[in-house]
């Protein structure tokens, strides 16, 4: 009988530090995961950029010329995104909230011309998207 219970209170005591060690994991994890979720507050300079013309024909979209047919699509609407100057990544870009509106008006003025845009950074599945606080025109 008392090698039955003995048997009992360490398979008791397995499964309750099997589970504890699960449970300090699983923690762990979520922790990380709303860590790299949380959005971080960036500065990005760069050029405000048609996104599809951009995507489609690559640097051929960034002339002199492209500036009206930028500003076409965007009115169309075709998203206008930041091309970063250091890394020529693409930040696609939103308005603080749940506006239910793009950023194609607050970014018209500067398409084609170089700005600084400050904001909050989240970046999922390979997509970096800046939620915009403030734009200026930089040289």
């Amino acid at each position: 009988m008392k090698k039955i219970l003995a048997v009992f209170l360490m398979v008791a005591g397995t499964l309750i530090l099997t589970g504890s060690v699960l449970a300090q994991e699983k923690e762990a994890k979520t922790e990380k995961a709303e860590k790299k979720d949380k959005p971080k507050e960036v500065t990005v300079v760069g050029e405000v950029i048609d996104s599809e013309c951009y995507m489609k024909m690559g640097d051929m979209a960034l002339s002199e010329d492209h500036k009206n047919c930028a500003e076409a699509c965007a009115k169309g609407g075709v998203p206008l995104a930041l091309l970063e100057d250091k890394t020529k990544n693409v930040y696609f870009t939103a308005n603080e909230g749940m506006s239910m509106k793009g950023t194609n008006e607050k970014l018209m003025p500067y398409i084609g011309e170089k700005v600084s845009i400050k904001g909050k950074l989240i970046e999922r599945g390979g997509a970096k998207l800046l939620v915009i606080s403030s734009v200026e025109k930089t040289e």
